[in-house]
């Protein structure tokens, strides 16, 4: 799924191959399935930090695997920088800041910043998940994942996807017509430009572009 982050368009939606009527229908794997979004949501989890006030823009983390709220974290590769600029960790993926994060934020914390910031309504399981929330653990569908990626290439403003912007009759007439959007401001643009600089970093180091 690919939104419009201006305007809350939707500009492709591919929801699997197969039947999609009758007995054998299967589940639309954009809104009604629930995928683990691993690192995907790590910006989050600094934005979230960010608007908290628990994490200063220039502060430096520590990224040394350890235990964080009896749960032991280590980062993809086993290796610990030590400390670095927290944009550098979100940069790199590194796990450990971001179950740092939330444990300062509490996983319960995190988990409402989800929901009240981004819109995410899926069951993420706080209790469950404990800090390891921070590292993608949870399940959400690829729609609240693209909302919220909306939500910080709009600078921290969101808007409500929507898929018809208009139905005509066949003899032109209109008979459906999309109010036009109004954004909503759930996040800071300090804390919103704060990760996307991090993101363009990742799109430099990887020769993308941003």
């Amino acid at each position: 799924v690919a939104l419009d982050p201006r305007t809350g368009e939707i500009l492709a939606w591919f929801g699997g191959s197969g039947p999609v009527a009758g007995d054998d229908a299967l589940p639309d794997m954009v809104s009604d399935y629930r995928h683990q979004p691993g690192s995907t949501f790590k910006p989050l989890v600094y934005a979230c930090a960010l608007e908290y006030g628990v994490l200063a823009p220039d502060e430096r983390l520590d990224d040394t695997e350890r235990l964080i709220d009896d749960r032991y974290v280590a980062n993809w590769d086993r290796e610990s920088w030590g400390e670095a600029p927290a944009a550098d960790l979100l940069a790199a993926s590194r796990n450990v800041p971001a179950a740092e994060l939330v444990a300062r934020m509490s996983p319960e914390g995190f988990a409402r910043c989800l929901r009240d910031v981004f819109g995410v309504q899926s069951d993420v399981r706080p209790q469950v998940h404990g800090v390891e929330l921070g590292l993608g653990l949870a399940e959400v569908s690829l729609l609240e994942l693209a909302r919220a990626y909306a939500i910080l290439a709009n600078g921290g403003v969101d808007i409500q996807p929507t898929a018809v912007r208009a139905v005509y009759a066949q003899d032109g007439g209109v008979r459906y017509m999309a109010e036009p959007p109004t954004g909503r401001r759930v996040l800071s643009c300090a804390s919103a430009a704060w990760v996307r600089s991090a993101l363009f970093d990742v799109s430099s180091a990887l020769g993308l572009p941003a």
